[in-house]
């Protein structure tokens, strides 16, 4: 396939954030995982009185008796995986995946013995992660606080199985928590800074192909985004509660073609800075013809001709990961619904005529578009940045502040919501002097600046009249037709009154041909901040 591909996080035909691209990246050199079976077994196992688990879970992954291996055992067993690996790849690095059973169900003491037997450097060489499958309710405070003195050490990775965000479906596949268990480990995790894969599983019993998109679109919500997202094929294994409902005519399985056409829409809604881990699975099931006695279809056993023909599909569409992410991001943001996810007060003051920052978004959405050029010339605490990111996930931002603060918060916080790539500049100047880090040839779709002072900082350094007014300037020359500029005053200070007036005074003069000019403001409050806000009409 000849490569016209402009996503932004491939280096080759794949239109989605794949794992060897984010591996490759962050290690500079190929880098295999190695699933290690340490004997953790599950407390939805454990718990129940006959033994069952997941209605899909096979015997093999059961470890009933939780034996837990010795760190020489799981050295031995890493080492063995390693050596026939070596033989494939040279200069090599490698991941510890504590795959089988949930791998936090034990106590801490146990966990210490079991994840730094892999650190022993005399025994284990070129070791870039530890990477740990497990249950939500396998998740307390004192596991996460372990896991993120584990995470200095190394790199820590924790994958957690969601399968479906309908509570229906989960228990209906005896899941055994609700999806606020779910929601709670992912807080937790994120509270200690542990990057979390999430699993979710397509033809669930039950699920149409709205509801498994609508278990993207959840994902595609949290906060902050996770680090990746697993994505397979529902298997049915013999004995398993799975296979009797089958075998009673009570369950239907996607066919390839539909089961391609949901994991393009949940590409599509998954912002692209998400590592997408897997796009279906790797069944071992034996290769018995019999659909009566194995039912999981031959297509889904051919794993990378599936892969090849999402692929295929993709670039045929035109489509890539994220494609409609900027736009749900939007959505979700307009939406009355949002009173589900705000306090009343916290909605009525979004809603206020007196909430300018709400407004000058509003304004600035007029500008989003895919693959977008913007500015954010007062970069303060990210609020700017981060909205424009996660509306644009295919832009490119230039992002400034005097203070480095600004910056050092503001990169923090684009690293915690993931929002940080490649295409995001952070730069520590005044924006009087934009130019000299963009590309000549620039040209910016919008730019916005919140002026006066960083909130919480010091009140004395604030942006002035002379520098704003000549970026300005600067940005409208460079903007697109069609492009935005939202500028938000506070005139409660004496710099803002000015910047007030001189800005007002430079919009009024501005050739009517060339721009259209919107003032907004409180007309009974003479102090209220306002919005100036610029649009370059389009030639005729």
């Amino acid at each position: 396939m000849k490569n016209k591909n402009n996503f932004i996080y491939s280096n080759n035909h794949k239109h989605y954030h794949t794992y060897d691209y984010y591996l490759n990246k962050k290690y500079g050199v190929k880098t295999a995982k190695i699933a290690i079976n340490a004997g953790f077994s599950c407390p939805h196992i454990n718990q129940n009185q006959n033994g069952m688990g997941c209605i899909y879970c096979g015997e093999k992954y059961h470890n009933k008796n939780n034996n837990l291996l010795s760190p020489a055992e799981i050295i031995s067993q890493f080492n063995n995986k390693k050596t026939a690996l070596a033989k494939k790849w040279k200069n090599t690095k490698y991941i510890a995946y504590f795959q089988a059973g949930s791998n936090t169900f034990a106590p801490v003491s146990e966990l210490r013995k079991i994840y730094e037997s892999v650190l022993d450097t005399d025994k284990i060489e070129n070791l870039a992660g530890i990477d740990i499958a497990t249950r939500p309710d396998c998740i307390n405070r004192e596991i996460a606080g372990y896991l993120s003195e584990l995470n200095k050490k190394i790199d820590i990775t924790v994958e957690l199985g969601l399968q479906t965000c309908h509570d229906k479906t989960a228990e209906f596949i005896n899941r055994g928590y609700k999806l606020e268990v779910f929601e709670n480990a992912y807080k937790l995790l994120a509270e200690y800074k542990i990057p979390v894969t999430v699993h979710i599983i397509n033809s669930l019993p039950g699920e149409t192909p709205e509801m498994m998109t609508e278990t993207a679109k959840y994902i595609a919500n949290l906060n902050p985004v996770p680090l990746g997202v697993k994505i397979h094929m529902l298997y049915i294994e013999p004995e398993t509660e799975l296979y009797n409902l089958y075998q009673a005519g009570k369950i239907k399985l996607l066919s390839k073609e539909e089961y391609i056409d949901i994991v393009i829409s949940q590409l599509e809604i998954l912002p692209p800075q998400i590592i997408i881990m897997r796009l279906t699975g790797d069944p071992e099931i034996p290769e018995i013809n019999d659909i009566s006695e194995n039912p999981t279809p031959l297509w889904v056993r051919k794993k990378f001709a599936v892969i090849n023909d999402i692929d295929k599909q993709l670039i045929k569409r035109g489509t890539y990961q994220g494609k409609l992410s900027g736009f749900e991001y939007l959505k979700k943001n307009h939406e009355d619904n949002i009173l589900n996810m705000e306090s009343e007060n916290e909605y009525h003051n979004r809603l206020s005529l007196t909430n300018i920052l709400s407004m000058a978004k509003r304004l600035f959405d007029i500008s989003i578009k895919e693959n977008g050029i913007y500015a954010d010339f007062t970069m303060g605490k990210g609020n700017d940045t981060l909205y424009i990111k996660k509306a644009c996930p295919s832009c490119k931002i230039y992002a400034f502040d005097i203070q480095k603060e600004a910056v050092e918060i503001t990169k923090k916080r684009m690293e915690h919501e993931n929002c940080l790539d490649g295409n995001v500049y952070l730069i520590h100047d005044s924006h009087a002097n934009f130019k000299k880090y963009m590309p000549e040839d620039t040209e910016l779709d919008g730019a916005i600046f919140n002026l006066g002072y960083l909130p919480g900082g010091d009140k004395s350094i604030t942006t002035k009249i002379d520098s704003t007014l000549f970026c300005l300037k600067e940005a409208l020359n460079i903007l697109k037709a069609g492009g935005v500029t939202v500028i938000s005053v506070y005139p409660g200070h004496d710099e803002g009154t000015k910047e007030g007036e001189k800005i007002l005074e430079f919009a009024a003069n501005l050739d009517k041909k060339q721009f259209d000019c919107l003032y907004h403001r409180l007309i009974n409050i003479p102090d209220a901040p306002f919005i100036i806000a610029f649009q370059k009409k389009t030639p005729k």
